[in-house]
Parts: structure tokens; sequence; C-alpha cells
């Protein structure tokens, strides 16, 4: 009975189809009649609240991303900018072929709870983009950049740095040539103090890869200084990551009682403004396959790195509390120097 009422339908379309040039708008009357299309599904939200909905860690690093966020384990140098809405990470998109740019800069944006998927940030995917880090406010981003000539410092990798303002991001900025060089400087870390810690390939240190420190003045990067032989070695530093008090400094050595494999080591500033030797951060978060890319969370209490520790090629997170136990430790080693 129903086809049959339907054909009857289709019969009396049919005649006005013949008589009436309104027609479409009957078909389209028609179709919704008969259900029509079923509405588009709202695309389902993959990550939720603080942490992408992760368990926080204890004193035993745990895995807190091996390829969801971006689809494999190919990110490294995670971000959140202190305010908790905007999460950046830096991608190795490199080819074997060594086509296009080895690196760029990933993000993701948080409304409410929900958080957007990853896609290119705004500023990167031209140039050969990696490492940002957020100031302690919020309101400027570093990031390091290779293939943005330069008339100074050429083509190696630079600091730039990004300006909240009330437009919002400004353009990239290069941060000066009295931090950048044609030896190359990555991995910039602003304190709360105003210094920005770096690692750079500059002569006049202890290797080809040291970290150094600038003053922050009306804008400008000025008197910048060698870290000194309690951080920096003839071996490699790297990858640096201040407290904003500039309590600890956090950083990668690659030396050959490890095996030539990446390890995070942590510096304490003492009363007088010294800074302790470096020392590992122990087997929890350091192993023989290595780890790097350390950074601390805006609220100061988890540590993110990237290692294969746990036999995953993965970030892991561990709370901070491993790292302060070690600061007696370290005082009282340097103190017997």
């Amino acid at each position: 009975m129903a086809v049959s009422y339907l054909l009857k339908l289709v019969e009396e379309a049919q005649v006005v189809l013949a008589k009436n040039k309104f027609f479409p708008l009957l078909v389209v009357v028609f179709g919704i009649g008969c259900g029509g299309a079923p509405p588009a599904e709202e695309p389902s939200v993959r990550f939720v609240g603080d942490y992408f909905g992760r368990t926080p860690p204890g004193l035993v690093a745990e895995v807190f991303d091996d390829g969801e966020l971006a689809g494999d384990t190919r990110l490294f140098n995670i971000a959140f900018s202190p305010a908790d809405d905007e999460f950046f990470f830096s991608y190795n998109k490199g080819t074997p072929e060594g086509i296009g740019p080895d690196y760029e800069i990933r993000h993701m944006k948080r409304v409410g709870d929900e958080w957007s998927d990853p896609e290119t940030a705004w500023f990167s995917g031209v140039y050969s983009d990696c490492d940002l880090t957020f100031s302690p406010d919020g309101n400027l981003i570093f990031f390091a950049s290779e293939l943005r000539p330069h008339p100074v410092t050429g083509s190696q990798m630079d600091i730039y740095y990004l300006e909240r303002t009330e437009h919002g991001w400004s353009e990239p900025i290069h941060a000066g040539t009295e931090v950048n060089t044609e030896h190359g400087e990555v991995h910039a870390s602003l304190s709360a103090h105003g210094n920005l810690f770096f690692r750079s390939g500059r002569p006049g240190g202890y290797s080809d890869a040291d970290i150094w420190r600038a003053e922050f003045v009306d804008g400008e990067f000025v008197n910048v200084q060698n870290l000194g032989p309690a951080v920096n070695t003839e071996h490699m530093e790297t990858d640096c990551f201040i407290a904003p008090d500039e309590s600890y400094l956090l950083f990668n050595t690659i030396r050959p009682e490890h095996g030539e494999k990446p390890q995070v080591y942590v510096s304490f500033k003492t009363g007088d403004g010294q800074w302790t030797t470096g020392m590992s951060l122990g087997p929890g978060i350091n192993c023989e396959a290595g780890s790097m890319g350390s950074m601390v969370s805006p609220d100061g209490k988890y540590l993110f790195f990237k290692s294969r520790c746990s036999g995953e090629r993965a970030v892991h997170w561990i709370s901070t509390e491993v790292i302060h136990r070690l600061k007696d430790e370290a005082i009282l080693q340097s103190e017997h120097l």
C-alpha cells in the first residue's frame, strides 16, 4: 500500500513537471517529506580536558604520547601554553631524499575542555621550524628556524620569537645578531627574570654545542655569556629548559660514559648565583637508549621528555619531584669540587 501511494505521488509530480515551472521547489519539498539525506554528523572530539585526559604520573615515568597526537612517533619538544589553551609540538617530517624542510611546528587549540586536532602552526610549514617554548607569562613564543635567510647569520638555525599583541600574535621576529650567529642557535628558554638560555655552536665555548645566556632588555638581547664549565663540557650540551625562577636548568648532553646517547641532566643555581655541576636525572628518566627534549609544564608539576626507556619511542612524563630531590646532593657535590 505504501509503495502504491508513493508511485501515485511520482505520477502527480510528473504532471506538475509538464504544467508548473516551480517543480524544482516541489522536488525539494518532496525530498524532505520522504526523509532526504541524513543530517551530517558532528565530528567527534579526540582530546578532552587537562593533558588530553591523561592521568598525571607520580615518581615513575609513564608514556604521555606514543603516536596518538601526531599519528606516529615523530613528534618531539612539546609545549603547553601557561593559560593551558594552546599546545605545540615539533614534528620531524624529513624524507630519506631530503626533499623539503625537515621540521615543522604543529598547533592545537583548547576551547572549554575540547582540544582541536593538530594542524601546522600558522607561522610554520614553509621553513624548517622546531623547538618551541613559551615565556613564563605566555606573551612570547620562541622557536628555532632554518632556511629563513638572514643577511648576517645566513640560513643556519636561528632563534625567532612571536609577541602577543592586542590583535593576536606578531609575525616571527629575528632575535638579533647578539643571540644568532652563522654557527646555529636553537632551543631558547626564557626565565621570568628576562634571561634567555639557548644552545649555540659559536666559538668561545667549551665545545661546538654549549648552553649560553642572554639578557632581554627593552626588546633587545644583550650581554651574551657562556654558562661556564659547571654546565658545559667538551661534549655536546643542548635542548635546555630554564625554570621560571632560574632555580634549575635542564639540558641534554651526549657523553662517552653514556655510549654517546643523549641524557637529561640538571644544574641548580645556588644562593651565590653559581651553577652546580650538571648531574644525570637518573635511571628513571635516562637509559642506554637515550632521552632528550625535556620541558616542564607551566604549573611546574610535570617533566616531559622523549625516550625509548620504556621500550616505546614515546613522549614520557613524570613528577618534577624527581628534580627537586636531587638539589641537596648536587649542591653537596659541587661544594666538594
